[in-house]
């Protein structure tokens, strides 16, 4: 195993053959978790080693060979356990933020194997002592917020009662990327799962200490997220339409229309 993991991480002197021979020859790894090798990466999976190090060929070759896309790290090495496809989205919107748009869009048609290999839009983290168990949406909604850094400036319409997104420090091309990747999953989950999402989850990275390496959570996620839902499905997030709680979260910009 430690072989194989060493053969994933290599990114400058990838050797596929060397993966995809030793995955035939040991098809154990394919679903073997990751351990007493590196703290950093103990617990995992190999797909999830492959997802977060980029490795976009084992990446395939472990899908289509039956590595499970709905993998859960709930070993003793994590004191939060999410499943496979949060580290799917945050190396997604590393490679939107690092404007790698051509990775992105590799990572958009590894998201079609997934999707053909059972990927399951009802699974959720493990609820902890620490925070509550998130749903795809949640975590996308947290995740490109983060990524963001706070460049949107945001207004709250009284006429409309509700937030709304400046013109100023926008990244339109981003942009496209992240509300691809939104829409996708308002496409594709449940609506009682997007009914569970709640806006007042998303003040600040003290909410939700996953992400709280990253600061406060752009306006950008949730508005966008609630705007395709209620495009789709004619409903607000939970908490959106409440003009107390947008007044609470989000301060009023009536400069910036």
């Amino acid at each position: 195993m430690k072989a194989f993991c060493s053969l994933i991480k290599d990114e400058k002197s990838f050797n596929e053959d060397k993966v995809f021979t030793m995955l035939k020859e040991y098809p154990e790894l394919i679903n073997k978790r990751i351990e007493k090798i590196a703290k950093g990466i103990n617990g995992y999976s190999s797909l999830r080693l492959a997802i977060r190090f980029y490795n976009y060929p084992a990446v395939n070759e472990l899908i289509k060979l039956g590595a499970d896309v709905n993998f859960i790290d709930d070993t003793p090495y994590r004191y939060y356990s999410t499943p496979i496809f949060f580290d799917f989205m945050e190396m997604f919107k590393q490679l939107v933020e690092w404007k790698n748009f051509e990775g992105a869009d590799r990572f958009m048609k590894i998201w079609d194997l997934m999707d053909d290999h059972g990927l399951n839009y009802s699974i959720k983290s493990y609820e902890t002592e620490l925070m509550d168990a998130e749903n795809y949406l949640d975590a996308a909604i947290r995740l490109i917020g983060a990524g963001y850094g706070q460049k949107h400036i945001t207004f709250y319409n009284s006429d409309t009662n509700a937030i709304e997104l400046s013109q100023k420090e926008r990244d339109l091309e981003k942009e496209k990327w992240y509300v691809l990747a939104l829409d996708r999953l308002i496409q594709s989950m449940n609506l009682d799962s997007i009914k569970e999402v709640n806006i007042s989850n998303y003040r600040n990275a003290r909410s939700f200490s996953f992400y709280s390496s990253y600061g406060v959570t752009d306006k950008f996620s949730v508005v966008k997220a609630n705007e395709l839902v209620k495009k789709r499905h004619n409903i607000s997030l939970k908490n959106y339409s409440n003009e107390k709680e947008i007044e609470r979260l989000y301060e009023v910009y009536k400069d910036y229309v």
